[in-house]
């Protein structure tokens, strides 16, 4: 099938029986759909038109099509327009989810069931918040911390394998959406902080530390000082910022020579 589709001049994409077929030519689409159609028949396989909506024209909004227009074009975990490369609905809702259970789980989950630890919050600083912080970190970077992306971003992008949840997204390009990211995530956490300042007042823990107080703006940029003199970096992570790397270094190195190496599985979360 793939060279029958090659000999047309058509570009597509395939994972597994998920086929994205595009091209200029109306002609062209017309027949690599009956290539679809005959491969099938001799695999004794027959497409699904239930699932399948057939041909359309992508274009811009409110933009005049012929026929019926398509505004974007889902296919794995990408939402693809003729304006930008985004994150479909349903991963960012999975995203989303994720989130906001490391956020729950680590500020408030315990205070809610009535376990209070006063230890937690003694010292300068709160401890969850740290461990909720270098989760989020980790999820978003894999093992880069805040200091090494930043450096990397401000010198030559390094040809390695990078890991974390944008790694399976490398070409996405949507900067609205990924700054839309950044703003839910940092409003999730400024939100469960004041819960969880309260939490702990109910329970008669009057004072807690460091984030509690701070301003977003403060908590995006927060460095701690340890007892012993050393700086803790507790810079929150962002989407838009991982995502500007890997995308420099797609564009570098190619996609497939940066993106996790397990990208050849789908990632949907």
């Amino acid at each position: 099938m793939d060279r029958r589709l090659e000999s047309l001049g058509v570009g597509f994409a395939r994972y597994a029986d998920d086929t994205l077929i595009w091209s200029d030519s109306y002609s062209d689409i017309c027949r690599a759909v009956n290539t679809l159609e005959e491969v099938g028949s001799d695999m004794g396989v027959e497409l699904n038109f239930v699932k399948s909506e057939g041909i359309s024209i992508l274009c811009p909004e409110n933009a005049p099509a012929e026929f019926r227009p398509k505004r974007s074009v889902g296919f794995l975990g990408y939402q693809i327009s003729t304006e930008t490369i985004s994150i479909r609905d349903k991963n960012l809702d999975r995203i989303k989810r994720r989130l906001a259970y490391l956020i729950y789980s680590n500020l408030l989950q315990a205070l809610k069931k009535g376990h209070v630890v006063p230890t937690r919050v003694q010292g300068g600083i709160d401890l969850d918040y740290v461990v909720m912080l270098y989760q989020i970190r980790r999820y978003l970077y894999g093992e880069l911390s805040e200091s090494q992306l930043r450096k990397y971003l401000a010198r030559q992008t390094p040809l390695i394998r990078y890991h974390g949840l944008m790694s399976f997204y490398p070409i996405v390009d949507d900067d609205l959406l990924l700054k839309a990211l950044d703003g839910w995530l940092i409003n999730s956490v400024y939100r469960a902080l004041k819960l969880r300042g309260r939490l702990f007042g109910d329970a008669g823990v009057i004072s807690v530390p460091t984030p509690h107080g701070l301003s977003r703006a403060q908590i995006l940029q927060l460095r701690h000082k340890q007892s012993g003199g050393h700086l803790r970096d507790l810079r929150f992570p962002s989407f838009a910022r991982m995502a500007r790397l890997i995308r420099r270094a797609a564009r570098t190195y190619g996609a497939s020579a940066i993106a996790n190496p397990k990208s050849n599985k789908y990632h949907s979360s």
